[in-house]
């Protein structure tokens, strides 16, 4: 806390938003995402970060994250449960529905559903979810919610680009201190190096490496980058390198405009004009992702735990 006060008390260049400006605008729409069980034994508490990227409450988040929607009824109805949390320690505040999580990512990786320290490209490796209502049943929803705008272009994500970083870490601690004792943290840092899945000569802006910080913990999946020059969002935090300390590794994330590409291809819209729907229309596509993928991409999953 010491170390992000002295930070935000340096005054930026002219050319970039203030930092306190921007971190308070980035943790107004950050999330938490808790997973828990019915009973212990089958999977210890589920963390993972979101950014809400609408005022109509869409929240951009991982495939790693929000599988475990698709889990719902595993074992027993209502077996797995999800929340979004928001502020600082993360309290609980909204239920979501899953709209969308690639089919070709399950695909990939629905083995790691029983590791405990996964691997992966991060490539598809995104999920939309919508806020449908508070916690409290009785409590209306926000006409509006505070929200961080995505910018789609390439040009936007380059070498040197200030960001901020911010999401919910939870890498040292344990399952009663994440339900009770969850802390948002932000950071800033820069964008050191671009990665693309594509092979030559086709080249599209994939990944993109933001260094070694306090962010870099398991919990932060989903996390936003932010840019200082824009205010907007130029990826979610998606993975990690190893290292005994955080400051020895390197996070990557996600460009947005791989999960537009991604959208696109497997959803048949990009992320722009998904986010030009209504709110009816994106419940409409919601509901159809439920009743038509969701069903064989939970069978995947369900036949990997019951092995």
């Amino acid at each position: 806390i010491e170390a992000e006060t002295v930070a935000l008390a340096i005054a930026p260049p002219p050319s970039l938003i203030p930092l306190e400006e921007l971190n308070h605008e980035t943790r107004q729409a950050l999330v938490n995402i808790l997973c828990t069980t019915k009973w212990s034994g089958s999977f210890s508490p589920i963390t993972g970060s979101g950014i809400i990227i609408d005022p109509k409450g869409v929240i951009l988040t991982n495939a790693h994250v929000a599988q475990y929607y698709l889990l719902k009824n595993y074992l027993t109805k209502d077996f797995l449960s999800c929340v979004i949390r928001t502020g600082s320690p993360a309290s609980p505040s909204y239920k979501a529905d899953l709209i969308f999580i690639p089919p070709s990512w399950i695909k990939n990786n629905y083995k790691n559903i029983t590791s405990s320290d996964p691997q992966g490209t991060g490539e598809n490796d995104l999920a939309l979810l919508l806020i449908k209502s508070k916690i409290i049943p009785t409590e209306n929803l926000p006409a509006s919610f505070p929200f961080i705008a995505p910018d789609y272009s390439e040009e936007s994500v380059s070498v040197k680009t200030p960001v901020l970083l911010a999401g919910y870490p939870a890498g040292f601690l344990g399952g009663i201190a994440i339900q009770k004792d969850l802390w948002l943290v932000s950071t800033l840092a820069s964008i050191l190096d671009i990665f693309t899945y594509n092979k030559e000569p086709s080249y599209n802006i994939d990944v993109f490496s933001v260094g070694g910080s306090v962010v870099a913990q398991k919990g932060s999946s989903g996390g936003a980058v932010v840019s200082q020059k824009s205010g907007k969002l130029l990826g979610i935090i998606v993975t990690s390198t190893d290292a005994s300390d955080t400051s020895g590794r390197d996070l990557r994330a996600m460009s947005v405009a791989h999960i537009s590409r991604t959208l696109g291809a497997e959803l048949g819209f990009n992320l722009s004009d998904f986010l030009s729907a209504s709110k009816n229309e994106m419940e409409a596509v919601s509901q159809s992702f439920q009743d038509v993928i969701a069903p064989s991409l939970t069978k995947v999953l369900t036949d990997e735990l019951d092995k």
